[in-house]
């Protein structure tokens, strides 16, 4: 059997299995497909004889081991045993689905695949052809017959005036409407149509891209495929759009590129109450099955969705199944109207983005709230991101992303809906955790959502973002050390008892045992204080994300103003000062001594001494005898590599290390400020103990003493973030935040020796490679740490 019968004798397309009978002409689809061309837009592939080669997509490497054969239509790698053909890989690197990647072959090399038997639940009748239909040519759509638009609009009246406004859509607000207010309302529209072109598109929207130009195949017995008609719908509310400024100018405002709209295929739809009917005459039924027409208790047909954008949903395919609309103005009430299930749409199994996603390629995957925020990352380069539509995202679908990546990110705001929602999908995922897959959560700072703060902040900040995003554990207990007091035996009790009721949720396994240890340990139950104290601090770190790394840093030195000591001008021990400064961390990770290698200098620099790995050396004669003589000879070549690097630094020194490299203006003013004032706060600290004040009195004594001294604006700052800091740790006791302190500081030297690198990359290659080394030890230091903190 060929590879094409291996992998095609059974293929699922659509749910609808294609027999063996139609494998001759899959077959000739995946012959006729140019491999090459395919796998050349992910790798860079050199003509090597009959074949191509390049650095394999599907792992790491530097040395060139995949080979794409355009002759057997096949690839290989010799590195990971990767193979397969043009199918496989459209299946296996752009996350297609099989049928999806057939039918993209099948549009790549012009051969059509066999027709499938459509089935009659996702069909619909259309209604006979009219030639007398007064909206079936479209309103306008010959500019020759103004005179005919004019008696349509007046019939419409005439209609409206004596039945219409009697029948309103039980959704409108017609108490305080009289038949007089409507009809004059409607010909204030009829008689300056300028108004609603501009505003909200009512009738001067003319549908003059009616039904004539939306092609929907027809079968035999006169019924159409529901999947047709909301193609056709979809790029009627496109039209729509391209002719209203209004909601044009909505998404533009919101940052949207044309770009954008056109990938998302966004839209428009009028305020008139019937312009689907009007563009759409003969399919009026399937428009009810879709529910995208509604019908009255009085029995009157209206359009679901009017002077709302619009939203189309995709399903895995990119088949158009459903619309969501959202109101231009945020006062406007429901803000999102989303399509109701029908036979082609189903909210539970359905998330907004998923298709746009995986045609980017998205590796990492990330729930949010809004389909703005599905948009706003997309464009700027941050794929991945998912949206339910408008209820809670379910256990299946959690699951469906859970395959894609093992590691799934929730997003939601930072107010108490956001947290609820939070929560809510937290609970969903818990029955497909199992070992090895992963739930992480974030919410963004200063109250931003997706949206706002990728516009603000950058794709890199935001995948900076997603990647500090705390696990499951560092969630559970955030939240409920927040709903409890963990001071207290009986909220202590009730606290573990929500988390034995949370791990039963989970699949068998070893995960639930291990989370339910976790959280006792972070209670305090069998450890010490200081490493509950820990655990606390953990909280605060990756939970409260309103407060910035620096501000956060603030709060800290606010907290426990000690720690700025310096051990060489004040009584205390080296131990209780110094270990939280920057040059700690330096001395403490080797980051001050890290070796110079010398690929980084050029030959030329130490002839006659050559690079230990030169393939072009020549070995003197006494060196082919003695293995000793070539090592003698590279022990040489690194001794005055040394030598020569020494030097060249003592000539060219890097400046030092100051809390000014790390920080910003704000927090170095107030770490100057604190240095400046801390015989003050010690005699006040003194005076405290001697009035028997409590710890956590003295704590925030000091404090206010601090915050007195700087300027108002910087005062004011403090003072909105210090009651809530001060409020969580003192609930938990907390008096020693140090390790806090030292891991927001090894992260801002992180990256600041990445700054660095940037600096110099220009200016001298020895510099890029110290502050890529000091990088390195810096960040296999704090690895180290962190684990023997948490052991």
């Amino acid at each position: 059997m060929n590879n094409s019968r291996l992998y095609l004798s059974l293929f699922n397309l659509n749910n609808q299995i294609i027999t063996m009978s139609n494998n001759h002409i899959i077959e000739q689809i995946i012959k006729q497909a140019d491999i090459v061309k395919i796998i050349g837009k992910h790798v860079e592939l050199k003509k090597s004889g009959n074949e191509f080669k390049g650095c394999c997509p599907f792992h790491g490497e530097k040395t060139p081991s995949f080979f794409v054969n355009p002759e057997k239509g096949f690839y290989n790698c010799f590195g990971c045993g990767v193979k397969g053909n043009a199918l496989t890989f459209l299946k296996e690197y752009e996350n297609m689905t099989a049928g999806e990647a057939l039918k993209e072959l099948s549009r790549q090399t012009g051969i059509e695949l066999p027709k499938e038997k459509i089935d009659k639940n996702l069909t619909y009748q259309r209604k006979p052809k009219q030639t007398n239909n007064q909206f079936g040519n479209g309103w306008g759509n010959n500019s020759n017959n103004s005179n005919n638009l004019n008696n349509n609009q007046q019939n419409f009246i005439q209609n409206f005036n004596d039945e219409y406004y009697q029948n309103f859509p039980p959704n409108v607000d017609n108490d305080n409407l009289s038949s007089q207010d409507i009809h004059e309302n409607f010909h204030h529209h009829f008689d300056n149509p300028s108004v609603d072109n501009d505003v909200n598109g009512h009738f001067a929207d003319n549908f003059s891209d009616n039904t004539a130009n939306f092609l929907i195949e027809e079968q035999s017995d006169g019924s159409s495929s529901l999947y047709d008609l909301l193609t056709q719908v979809a790029i009627f509310y496109q039209q729509q759009l391209i002719k209203n400024n209004l909601a044009m100018n909505y998404f533009k405002t919101r940052g949207l590129t044309d770009n954008t709209i056109a990938d998302f295929a966004l839209g428009y739809a009028p305020s008139g109450w019937q312009h689907l009917e009007q563009a759409f005459p003969r399919d009026i039924d399937g428009l009810k099955i879709l529910g995208l027409i509604r019908t009255s208790e009085k029995g009157r047909d209206y359009d679901l969705l009017r002077n709302r954008v619009i939203f189309p949903i995709r399903d895995n395919q990119g088949q158009v199944i459903g619309f969501a609309g959202r109101a231009m103005n945020d006062d406007d009430m429901p803000k999102y109207v989303n399509s109701s299930d029908s036979p082609v749409f189903h909210k539970q199994q359905i998330l907004y983005g998923l298709y746009e996603g995986r045609q980017a390629r998205a590796k990492n995957w990330l729930v949010v709230e809004g389909y703005m925020d599905v948009i706003s990352l997309h464009q700027a380069g941050v794929y991945g991101a998912v949206a339910s539509m408008g209820t809670a995202i379910a256990t299946n679908q959690i699951d469906k992303l859970l395959q894609l990546n093992p590691v799934l990110t929730l997003s939601f705001d930072g107010d108490s809906a956001g947290q609820k929602a939070a929560w809510r999908a937290m609970e969903m995922g818990l029955p497909v955790l199992n070992d090895g897959k992963e739930l992480r959560f974030l919410t963004l700072p200063n109250n931003h959502d997706p949206d706002s703060f990728v516009k603000a902040h950058g794709a890199t900040a935001m995948q900076q973002q997603i990647h500090n995003a705390i696990s499951l554990s560092q969630y559970l207990f955030s939240v409920l050390s927040q709903k409890y007091d963990v001071k207290s035996a009986e909220d202590r009790s009730k606290f573990l008892r929500d988390i034995y009721d949370l791990t039963k949720k989970l699949p068998k396994g070893t995960y639930g045992w291990l989370l339910r240890e976790d959280m006792k340990n972070r209670l305090g139950l069998g450890f010490n204080k200081t490493q509950k104290n820990n655990f606390s601090q953990d909280a605060l770190l990756n939970f409260h994300n309103e407060l910035t790394p620096l501000l956060l840093l603030q709060m800290c030195f606010l907290y426990q103003p000690e720690l700025l000591i310096n051990s060489d001008s004040q009584s205390q021990s080296q131990s209780q000062a110094t270990p939280f400064l920057l040059e700690y961390i330096l001395l403490a990770s080797g980051a001050n001594k890290v070796p110079l290698f010398h690929s980084n200098i050029k030959k030329s620099d130490l002839q006659p001494i050559y690079d230990v790995n030169d393939e072009n050396y020549q070995p003197t004669d006494d060196e082919k005898k003695s293995e000793y003589a070539r090592v003698e000879r590279l022990l040489k070549a690194e001794s005055e590599l040394e030598i020569r690097t020494q030097q060249y630094f003592q000539q060219n020194p890097l400046p030092n290390l100051t809390w000014q490299s790390v920080v910003d203006e704000q927090t170095l003013s107030l770490i100057q400020w604190i240095e400046k004032v801390q015989k003050n706060i010690d005699d006040l600290q003194t005076s405290l103990t001697k009035s028997n004040a409590n710890a956590f009195e003295i704590i925030n004594a000091k404090a206010h003493f601090i915050m007195a001294g700087v300027s108002a604006e910087h005062q004011q700052l403090l003072i909105s973030h210090w009651v809530k800091f001060f409020d969580e740790l003192s609930r938990r006791e907390v008096t020693d935040v140090s390790s806090l302190v030292t891991e927001i500081l090894a992260k801002q030297l992180l990256d600041w020796a990445d700054n660095q690198m940037a600096i110099y990359s220009k200016v001298n290659v020895l510099y890029v490679n110290l502050f890529n080394k000091r990088h390195q030890a810096i960040y296999e230091w704090f690895q180290k740490w962190l684990q023997q903190k948490v052991n």
